[in-house]
């Protein structure tokens, strides 16, 4: 008989080792039997490492199982919630796989009232679009004095709320952020999304007194914010650049420092119903061969209209049918600096 406590298993490495069901070392002596596996009567011996392995297939399965998604389901993050930060959360539930369901689901990031976000989410090479933040306050507070990790380097670095990149989508944004007037302004920006990264923000959502440019896209990224609310930027409402596709329909983008709307180097934006009204510099600023829907657009800069307005400039088009603001140039008339549909 085979005296079970005393049996050596094989070695493992690994801190998950003592999880899995542990696998005998066979031993000289050991009557080679089959059957039922019971060691202690000799049963079954040589069957007794592949039950084990059985048993492991088994706890993996189970795991696997456990990681695959059907259903939406909700996280709570905040004070007596199930995490204390946003990025927690998301690393809790990168780990699952969503699986297809006819209709789809939505997994929910609940941030409870009270809850001030002090973190930055930078996503790159991921999809989390199958999560979507959510808040019990109707506006939620983000500390800018914690947005201090570069996420773009350029001519400047940029520190954003919501960074992607690298083909990344970020989580849905449905809540409404205010970024407080506590550290630095410059690269301070709600969100930055650049080589093919992917953003949604739903309708009434978005982050309002960002430090400096509230939306920078560049480099093929994506962009969906119809609805969406940046008013009251230190720089741009929204800056798009570098072949980037956009939506603004009905965003609210008032009350830039700088420039309402920017559309640059070949990028195309759809704004259709657009509020860039009381910029700093300009209403909208089309140029380098940009293309920019416009349509009923209000860009007053002031209480009249001005040249700037509207500006299209370098070959550049913007529908501006119905819009409110003056322009740069001539309408209906075809310039070196583009062309002005009103």
């Amino acid at each position: 008989m085979v005296d079970v406590a005393q049996v050596v298993n094989l070695s493992e490495a690994g801190a998950d080792a003592e999880k899995w069901p542990a696998v005998p070392r066979l031993e000289n002596g050991w009557y080679p039997t089959g059957g039922e596996v019971d060691p202690a009567v000799n049963s079954g011996l040589m069957n007794w490492q592949a039950r084990q392995l059985a048993l492991r297939s088994e706890t993996l399965r189970a795991r696997v199982d456990d990681l695959a998604l059907k259903a939406g389901s909700t996280v709570t993050v905040g004070n007596s919630g199930d995490f204390s930060t946003v990025n927690e959360a998301l690393s809790y539930l990168s780990e699952r796989r969503p699986g297809y369901v006819q209709g789809g689901f939505q997994t929910q990031i609940l941030l409870l009232d009270g809850f001030t976000m002090a973190e930055q989410i930078l996503v790159s090479g991921v999809n989390l679009g199958w999560i979507s933040i959510v808040a019990e306050a109707a506006e939620v507070f983000i500390d800018r004095a914690y947005m201090n990790v570069p996420f773009h380097e350029g001519a400047a670095p940029i520190y954003p709320s919501f960074g992607v990149k690298d083909g990344g989508t970020l989580p849905r944004i449905d809540a409404l952020f205010t970024m407080m007037d506590t550290g630095p302004t410059a690269g301070r920006m709600g969100i930055n999304a650049f080589s093919g990264g992917f953003a949604t923000v739903g309708g009434m959502c978005g982050i309002k007194n960002c430090g400096d440019t509230a939306v920078l896209l560049t480099t093929s990224a994506s962009f969906a914010g119809n609805g969406s609310v940046f008013s009251g930027a230190g720089g741009d409402g929204a800056s798009v650049a570098g072949g980037t596709q956009s939506t603004f329909q009905g965003a609210d983008l008032s009350g830039a420092g700088d420039t309402g709307l920017r559309v640059s180097n070949g990028a195309v934006s759809h704004a259709w119903g657009l509020d860039a009204s009381g910029a700093g510099q300009k209403g909208v600023h089309v140029y380098r061969g940009a293309t920019l829907n416009l349509l009923g657009g209000k860009c007053r800069k002031g209480g009249s209209d001005s040249t700037q307005d509207i500006v299209c400039e370098s070959g550049s088009i913007i529908n501006a049918t119905n819009a409110t603001g003056g322009t740069s140039i001539a309408v209906n008339t075809v310039t070196p600096n583009g062309i002005i549909f009103k």
